[in-house]
């Protein structure tokens, strides 16, 4: 099995992935690599080095699949359970593409820390990705074939000082504050502490609604996230973010759909089956 170890964050590849691409969702006919290989390649200038550029793919579908317009789903996953989704995207210039994606929970390792699996197919390829991540749901461990060879590869992302610093800190404000109101009393002043209350919280809520996806039909609430930034007469911001959530399914997402109402671009996600008896296709555990 070969190893292979980057020295930059997994953020910082984010970070430089997501400012590379634009806005989202990117349509039209392009490939997994297309869409997040070349992107990287070119910020890193990783671009003759295969097994690599695999690694930094994984970031890049991660940000795209792992994260609903900021809603991350993690919780209500029990081991061996996964879920499947079809994701359609158009493009401002009508182009339209689609894929199915899995997410499946492989196994508790217990203390937060976990093994996952996440599969994106198009219709021209298909890759697949195990990770394991910590309570923090930062990358301990991220596994996958080198498409050349079949070879299974692993990735060690490191975590640089900074990040160690931060988790430090959050570590201590656990430790030091037993209720979030003692800390929000002590902290009332951070510009980036924010907490909703039931009437704030109710502002994006749309109510109750009867949904029909692949998976079935869900009662579920529709929230809704709408940013506009007009400062820019020439950059106009218009997004409009829905979800519809219910606690029913893992993870807590039935639908979302993403609009940019200014430039066009839209992109609908769906749950379309709830799976069971997941295990490992990489060796992992």
């Amino acid at each position: 099995m070969k190893k292979v170890v980057f020295r930059f964050s997994v953020l910082t590849l984010l970070v430089l992935w997501l400012a590379g691409c634009g806005s989202l969702p990117t349509g039209g006919g392009l490939s997994l690599s297309e869409l997040a290989g070349n992107k990287i390649s070119s910020a890193m200038g990783l671009d003759d080095l295969a097994v690599e550029m695999q690694a930094m793919e994984f970031f890049a579908l991660y940000a795209v699949y792992g994260f609903y317009g900021g809603y991350s789903y993690e919780t209500g996953f029990t081991e061996g359970e996964g879920v499947r989704w079809s994701h359609q995207s158009e493009d401002p210039e009508g182009e339209s593409a689609s894929s199915k994606y899995e997410r499946v929970f492989l196994k508790d390792l217990g203390e937060g820390r976990g093994w996952w699996r996440l599969t994106v197919t198009t219709e021209d390829e298909s890759s697949e990705y195990e990770y394991l991540l910590t309570e923090d749901s930062d990358f301990e461990v991220v596994r996958f074939r080198d498409p050349d060879t079949g070879e299974i590869v692993e990735y060690r992302p490191e975590v640089d000082e900074n990040e160690m610093d931060e988790q430090a800190f959050e570590k201590e404000l656990d430790e030091e504050y037993d209720t979030e109101s003692d800390l929000n009393e002590e902290y009332e002043d951070m510009e980036d502490y924010e907490t909703y209350d039931e009437a704030e919280y109710s502002q994006y809520s749309l109510g109750e609604e009867r949904i029909t996806v692949g998976a079935g039909t869900f009662t579920a609430e529709h929230m809704v996230s709408e940013y506009r930034d007009d400062s820019d007469p020439e950059n106009i911001v218009d997004i409009r973010s829905d979800w519809w959530i219910s606690e029913s399914v893992p993870g807590g997402v039935v639908r979302y759909l993403w609009e940019n109402r200014e430039e066009g671009g839209l992109l609908t996600s769906e749950l379309d089956e709830i799976l069971s008896g997941q295990t490992t296709k990489l060796e992992s555990f």
